[in-house]
């Protein structure tokens, strides 16, 4: 490890990494205060006590101090986690779901809109595990739209509700625009990673939201997975 670096971050790393600057541009703390690395001493590695997850409600909004936003393409997150433990993605390590709030989400939303952002990524694992969050800033999305920013979101196709659908179908073309994970269609393979996936309901919603012709629905499967093989896939 110390041949390549001198310190991994483990985990999220907003307050680790204020922490590192504080270490090596001010000479504060020691490396053995700072949780969530791993660092070479005296060529034996070394892992720090793992970091607390954070308040996302904590963290600083990271657009606003840009030149110009117009036209650009922004990440941005309004949760962390997933509430589901599918073996290949980084997120089942991890315990629960974190949201910011709902006034948070609103006004950075309105701050995109008046900045003409061209596309807003949504990078949450599975946007709509909240059924009502999801709804309300979809609607939030549609009652605001400026005419020019897009949306996008990785769901979960199958928990989307009639609720949903209903609501969505008054989307202006090109407003959302959906990832959609499934994956494998593959029984046995679903079982061994762990998801849990209705492909019939996911089957019927992306056909009734593709009936509108409103939004883009990108559909995800992964190469490569156990009991899978070429044929197969």
């Amino acid at each position: 490890m110390g041949e390549f670096a001198d310190v991994i971050v483990c985990g999220e790393g907003e307050a680790t990494f204020a922490e590192l600057c504080r270490h090596f541009i001010h000479g504060e703390l020691e490396l053995s205060q700072i949780k969530g690395i791993a660092y070479c001493l005296e060529n034996t590695a070394v892992v720090n006590a793992s970091r607390e997850p954070l308040d996302l409600n904590t963290l600083t909004f990271p657009y606003t101090e840009l030149d110009s936003l117009t036209n650009k393409i922004v990440y941005y997150e309004s949760s962390r986690g997933c509430p589901f433990k599918c073996a290949y993605c980084i997120s089942s390590t991890t315990e629960g779901v974190r949201f910011l709030d709902m006034d948070k989400v609103y006004s950075h939303i309105d701050y995109f809109l008046e900045n003409n952002i061209r596309l807003v990524k949504f990078v949450d694992r599975t946007f709509n595990c909240d059924a009502q969050r999801a709804l309300d800033i979809w609607q939030y999305i549609i009652n605001n739209d400026n005419g020019r920013t897009s949306f996008h979101f990785e769901i979960g196709a199958d928990l989307l509700s009639d609720t949903h659908i209903d609501c969505l179908k008054n989307a202006r073309s090109g407003l959302v625009q959906f990832e959609a994970g499934v994956q494998s269609t593959n029984p046995c393979t679903l079982k061994e990673i762990c998801r849990a996936e209705n492909f019939d309901k996911l089957s019927e919603n992306i056909a009734k939201i593709k009936s509108f012709g409103n939004i883009h629905i990108h559909l995800d499967l992964i190469a490569g997975l156990p009991f899978e093989d070429f044929v197969s896939f």
